[in-house]
Parts: structure tokens; sequence; C-alpha cells
């Protein structure tokens, strides 16, 4: 089996938009102030929007954010990253400030705060007497501290911002620039009407914004001191980035960047006040109080779960299309699926040709997941930016699929994650990182047939082999759906080894695979499992009643050696060695099964298959899977002799 590498998969570019004329952004400024915007704001508006038109129009009746005792008006557009700011004050980084109580001079203390402009006409914050390299140094100390809580430049460099960013232009008055900033003042394009300096800045979406910097190699000294006040300065930086779209060889640092350039915006253009004393700052702070203080309760993981895995099974239907195909339609790629989403009762999975034992469902979840693929990938990524769909993350998807057989049985989200992480925790062992198939259709088959194979894998090879791993997996589903193992052990417990280890331990002899086989067993039956011997005989207590099985009894049980120290791992050269055993054993079956096909016999007792053979397509089926287990044979053959020449004097 290959196992593709867990990579998050980049989005394709999109349009890119084209620079505006600047007939279009005067226009849009000149509006823009005859709402009563101050031109520096309005320039820094203009500027920014990649569609100056377009904002035009929507000027004629503002969408409304509601807030506590008013609302902001805003426009929504398509910014170019370059010409926006990060929030100064952005709350995340004020538990690592220093307030002057602490008399701690050395520590980065807090900005002043913002304030309301004067002009009620024209929505601006207000920010006063800030030296330029103070304000760099706070936001330069923002951007490391967001890269290393919550970065997410590598989901910005794939797919973009696609959430919207809250803008509000932010006015540094002309007490700003201390003596140092009086030159590079002159150097400035634009004539400021009052001496002021204003840029739109993210009071909301700072993270995403820090992402997009790291792909356009950005600092905010560039932003606040080269870009925003300077309009030719800042088209000729998207200019440079979107000239990476002409490049036939783009590179992926130029396609991050181009990703990255533009941005979806809520631009606050105005505001209104429904009741009396409420300004623009306590606006801006309720919005981020319903976005981050007091937000709505995200969805349960249980439901994020369920949603991750509906979209896996629909980005498989091809391939459940093609297993349909396989198994000669026993069963469509519609009921296939409906069955691993759990919306087929045990009738219908059995009138379907599915096997009706939620068991063998979940292990075939387990199966479909069980290694990386591009289209689930995509399908996650559409409603997951974040989260990397790694392997931990598809065994969770399978174990919330699990779960669905027995859902109203858990009464709090609280239970139904402590039994998902037992079931992820059991099927993540080392032990189970192998081949193994289940049957749809058949299922387990028989249960001893599968019992005597696991235990006879484990005396061969000291380990599990694909029959073991498969009878590890529906048993794992028992254990964790009965509670019969916690994930944490408890205070005062003398065994406190992870119950991976105990499982691992008890699953590479012969009595353990006995003893899961009991616990499937049982459970079908809707009993409690109870104990056995290395034989496989229940074990009875003192008033001959047959003793549960319990995690103490089983820590009890397999505890030699085994107390503190974690299940060593066997060496590449061991397990290779292990698995060309296996290997052997399974073409010892295939003989036996190829002997056992003289078993049918006609009236007169010949062997059926003497005289009629067997179906021509399953002949060349099968030949032609013997030629190419010959030809890897041979292979393998030639390059272990070339490896070891003295193996041909042996």
């Amino acid at each position: 089996m290959t196992h593709a590498p867990d990579l998050d998969i980049p989005s394709p570019l999109p349009p890119m938009p084209e620079l505006p004329k600047a007939p279009a952004v005067q226009r849009l400024i000149t509006t823009l102030t005859g709402r009563g915007i101050h031109l520096h704001t309005a320039r820094a508006i203009g500027y920014a929007v990649c569609d100056p038109s377009a904002v035009r129009r929507q000027l004629e009746e503002p969408a409304e954010i509601r807030v506590n005792g008013g609302a902001l008006l805003a426009v929504h557009a398509q910014v170019w990253v370059p010409g926006v700011l990060m929030w100064p004050e952005n709350p995340r980084l004020l538990p690592g400030l220093t307030y002057a109580v602490e008399s701690r001079a050395k520590r980065r203390h807090p900005l002043p705060p913002t304030h309301p402009g004067s002009d009620p006409a024209s929505p601006e914050l207000v920010m006063d007497m800030v030296p330029t390299a103070e304000l760099v140094g706070y936001l330069d100390n923002q951007m490391s501290y967001l890269r290393n809580t919550n970065d997410l430049s590598t989901s910005v460099g794939n797919h973009g911002i696609l959430s919207e960013l809250l803008l509000v232009p932010l006015v540094f008055n002309s007490g700003y620039a201390d003596p140092d900033d009086v030159d590079l003042l002159k150097d400035l394009e634009i004539a400021h009407d009052d001496g002021s300096r204003t840029v739109l800045t993210s009071v909301d979406g700072n993270s995403r914004l820090a992402g997009a910097y790291r792909h356009l190699r950005l600092d905010p000294s560039d932003v606040l001191t080269k870009l925003v006040n300077s309009p030719r300065t800042l088209r000729q930086r998207i200019g440079t980035y979107l000239a990476f779209a002409d490049n036939p060889e783009m590179t992926l640092e130029e396609a991050a960047a181009l990703r990255s350039l533009t941005a979806p915006a809520a631009i606050v253009v105005g505001f209104r006040a429904d009741t009396p004393h409420i300004n623009l700052v306590e606006a801006v702070q309720s919005r981020l109080g319903a976005i981050h203080v007091s937000p709505a309760s995200p969805w349960s993981t249980s439901s994020q779960l369920d949603m991750l895995l509906n979209a896996t099974l629909d980005a498989r239907q091809s391939d459940f299309e093609s297993w349909s195909n396989v198994n000669e339609g026993a069963f469509t790629a519609g009921q296939y699926r409906d069955w691993l989403a759990g919306n087929l009762d045990a009738d219908q999975a059995t009138e379907a040709g599915l096997d009706p034992h939620p068991d063998v469902r979940a292990a075939s979840l387990r199966w479909w997941l069980r290694d990386h693929d591009l289209q689930v990938a995509k399908a996650i990524r559409r409603l997951d930016v974040v989260r990397s769909m790694d392997a931990s993350v598809r065994t969770n998807i399978a174990a919330e699929g699990a779960l669905r057989s027995f859902r109203s049985e858990l009464r709090t989200d609280s239970e139904a994650d402590n039994v998902r992480r037992v079931l992820v925790a059991l099927w993540q062992i080392d032990d189970l990182k192998g081949d193994w198939e289940v049957d749809d259709d058949e299922g387990l088959g028989s249960l001893k047939k599968l019992m005597t194979d696991a235990t006879g894998e484990v005396a061969l090879l000291g380990r599990p082999g694909d029959r073991g791993r498969l009878l590890m997996v529906v048993a794992f589903y028992w254990m964790a759906r009965a509670r019969l193992v916690p994930l944490q052990t408890r205070g005062g417990m003398k065994d406190r080894r992870k119950v991976g280890d105990v499982v691992t331990l008890m699953c590479r002899t012969e009595h353990g695979m006995r003893q899961l086989a009991r616990i499937v067993h049982d459970s079908r039956a809707e009993r409690t499992p109870v104990r056995v011997n290395p034989k496989g005989q229940p074990i009875l207590g003192p008033d001959g009643r047959e003793l549960l099985f319990t995690d103490e009894w089983m820590r009890d049980t397999w505890s030699s050696g085994y107390s503190k120290s974690p299940v060593v791992p066997l060496s590449a050269e061991k397990d290779l060695e292990n698995r060309e055993a296996v290997l052997v054993g399974a073409i010892e079956k295939v003989v036996h099964e190829l002997a056992s096909l003289r078993e049918p016999q006609a009236g007169d007792g010949t062997p059926l298959v003497d005289t009629s053979g067997i179906q021509v397509a399953n002949a060349d089926r099968a030949l032609a899977q013997l030629k190419e287990i010959a030809e890897t044979v041979t292979e393998y053959r030639f390059l272990a002799r070339r490896a070891n020449p003295a193996a041909d004097a042996e």
C-alpha cells in the first residue's frame, strides 16, 4: 500500500483584478468627499479598493452592520492588501503589555487609545502623537505574536483570505511624526488637507492580514511609511505582484503572493447612532465584542466532524461507483454511500447486499479514510481552510461516522467526545499501520475463522497480520462503544500506561486475539463482554458465573515487563522479515484454497472442477494476479541475490 503525504492542496489561482484607472479612483474620491468624508480618508479608501466603480454604486445605499446602540454603514469590496494596515490596538496583544503601574520601563506599554473624529460626517478613528519608531515597533511585535500564536500564513498562501476584514479609517494627527519624520513627510506625494494621515486598518482580521503580509514580503513599516500615503508607490508595488500572473514558469511563492494580494472587506463609510452618547469607538468595540468576546457558541466537535464526514463521502462518489462495478453491481454507489453514512438500517443494508453489522460499517469507514486522498482533501478545504487533512483528522472523521450507529446512547457532547477519543486512540496504534481489508457484503465471514487466522499470524510473527488488524478494528469499535477502556488512567492507579500500549501488548498474544473475538461475539449478541482464558474459554468466578471484561483485568493480564515502558516498535529489518513470512503463509493458503476446489463432487464422486473447470473471468483474474505476483517476487529475489551474493552458495 502506498501512503501519500498529507498536504494542504493549494486552490487554483482566482482571476486577478486589474489596477483601476486613475479617473475611476478620482470619481470615487469625489463621491466620498461629497458624503462629507475628509479628503485624506477618501483617498485612503479610493486607492485601497480594487473596483472603485462598484464601491461608488454601493455608496448610494450602504449596507448596515448592526451594533449595540446603532449601526455601522459599510460597503463590501475587494481591497489591495498592501493598502491596508494591521490594527495597532489589536486586543490579542493586551496580556503581553506592561502598564505604567508596574514600573517596568523596558517592557512595551499600550498605545494611546483611539478616539472618534470630531466630524460625525467622516467616520474615522483618531490616534494622537505616536512617534513613528514606537508605532512601527508595536506593529512588528504584533506580527511576531500572530505568527507564533495564530499563524494563518499557510492557509492564506494556499487559498487566499476568504473571510471579510472589517476596515475602519484610522487617522494619525499631525502630532504623529517625531522630528526625524519631517523629511519623510516632505517626500509624501499626497498633500494632506489638514496635516493628517489616514490608512484603512483592519479592526478585525489581523491574523489573516499578517499571513498575507508574509507572502507579499511586507512589513507594517512598508505599509505605514511608504505605501498608503503614496498612490504611485502603492500602485507600482501592486503592479509588481500582478506581473507574476504573466510568468509561464510561476513559482509557488509567486502564486502564494497573488492569492494574498487581495482580500474581501467591509469598509466602514458611516455610522448611525440609535441611542444618545454612543460614538464610533464604542460601535467598533461592540462589533468586536460580538465576534470575539461573546461570540455565538461554536459548533460541537461532533457537528464539525459530521459535516466533514458528509463532505468526505460526497468527494468519494466516483470511488464508490468503481467499487460498485468491482462488486458486479451487487449494490449501487448511492446505496453504498448511504450505508457508510449510517442512513440504512440493518434490514435495508441486507436488502442492498451490504453487511448489517455496525462494526463492519465502522471498519469500512476506517478503511476508506486510512490514506490521504486528493479529492477528500479538497472537499475538506472547502469547509475548513485551517485544518490539515492528516491521519488524525481522517481517523476522527471515521470515528464520528462510527458513532452514528449509537449516537442516541450518548447523552452529552462531552460523552460523545470521550467515546470518540478512545476509538481514535485505539485505531491509531502502530500495529494497525499495515494492510488489511474488510468485506462490505459478507462482513467478517466466520468470526471463528477470523480468530483462528489472527492467532496464527501472532504465533508466526509475534504481532498482528492483516487478519488480526481486521479483528482489532472491529473489536476496538465495541470496546469504545461499551466504554470498556478509558482514555486516561485515574489517580491512585498503579498502572499508568497509555491504553494504546496496553492494547498493543494484548494484541501481540494469541490470548489477546481470542479476547478480541469474544468481545465482538458478545457485543453483537448485545451482551456485556466476558473475560476468556488463553484457550478462549470464559473465566468463571467463585460462584460459577462468567466474569466480565474490565480495563483493570486487562491491565493485570497483560502487564509483565510493561508497567512503565512503552511498546517498542519493530525495526524495519525485523518488520520486513515478518511480512515475508506472512507472504509465504498467504501463498500457502492460496495453494490450500486451490486444492479445496476439488471438494465439490458430482453424483459419481468425481470432483466437479475436473469436468466443468472454473469461470473463465475468475480464471483470467487469478492468472493475471499470479503473474504479477511471480514477476514481483522474481524482482525481489534478484535484488536479494545482488545484495547478498553469498546467498547463492547457501
